[in-house]
């Protein structure tokens, strides 16, 4: 498979992996138990949605967290929130955290607001990092490369070198640029890692996510002078059997 292919699929797969969280969290946040700020039924709820999936739902108000089913609810149970603030509108988000509220490892939310505008609240449907993290350390690479999986803010979620160094890191500035723009394809850059790279970056999916594979420019520069040599060498060969064939026939001609 190519790089370029090798990426977008792999971008796809993450995608896969945010929309069925999407599904479940725009349901939810369409509930008569949300609206009737019924916890205890929407709970049950929000249980039976996720029942086995390695998903759980919470709900965020402005100021902190209503209800989480990863503990029971407790109406004087107190859970802050990540990002404190108005909560958005809208369609489905993609937030991803190094640390949970109640969970000290990367997690990754898709939330859905309680209604287009002005919502009071957002239903979300979490999952850990390390789900993405294994599609990432599943793929087959080119020798030296390296792929990363990065956020709508251009953060590092997932990582196949060092993922325990580098995810919740910024990417670096050339990729950052790249993303901004939205300019897919291959261009020079460097890795979190120092290495100077051929990068290819893929189109953001619908949540603004982004996968780049770096190559090193050294690999690719040793890759190609093997090939010229191998090519010259390979046409040194059949000139000098050429040669000799002619003087074998020579003879033939006096």
């Amino acid at each position: 498979m190519s790089v370029q292919n090798l990426a977008r699929s792999l971008n796809a797969a993450v995608e896969t992996e945010l929309e069925r969280r999407a599904v479940m969290a725009k349901t939810l946040a369409a509930s008569s138990a949300l609206s009737a700020e019924d916890w205890i039924r929407f709970r049950g709820d929000a249980l039976a949605a996720v029942h086995g999936t390695d998903s759980w739902v919470l709900v965020n108000a402005a100021d902190r967290q209503v209800l989480n089913t990863l503990v029971p609810y407790e109406p004087s149970l107190v859970i802050p929130r990540l990002r404190p603030g108005p909560l958005p509108g809208g369609e489905p988000e993609a937030r991803f955290s190094l640390r949970g509220p109640l969970m000290a490892e990367p997690v990754i939310g898709l939330f859905a607001p309680d209604r287009p505008s002005q919502p009071d609240y957002n239903v979300g449907v979490a999952f850990k990092g390390a789900i993405v993290q294994t599609l990432v350390s599943s793929q087959v690479l080119p020798p030296g490369g390296v792929a990363a999986v990065m956020d709508q803010h251009r953060k590092i979620v997932a990582r196949s070198r060092e993922p325990a160094k580098w995810v919740g890191s910024t990417a670096t500035g050339d990729i950052q640029r790249r993303a901004q723009a939205r300019s897919e394809g291959f261009a020079e850059s460097v890795t979190l890692d120092g290495v100077a790279s051929l990068s290819y970056l893929t189109s953001a999916n619908r949540y603004g996510w982004t996968t780049v594979i770096a190559l090193p420019s050294a690999t690719l520069v040793a890759t190609a002078n093997r090939l010229t040599v191998q090519a010259l060498a390979a046409a040194g060969g059949a000139a000098f059997g050429g040669l000799g064939r002619g003087l074998v026939r020579l003879p033939h001609h006096q």
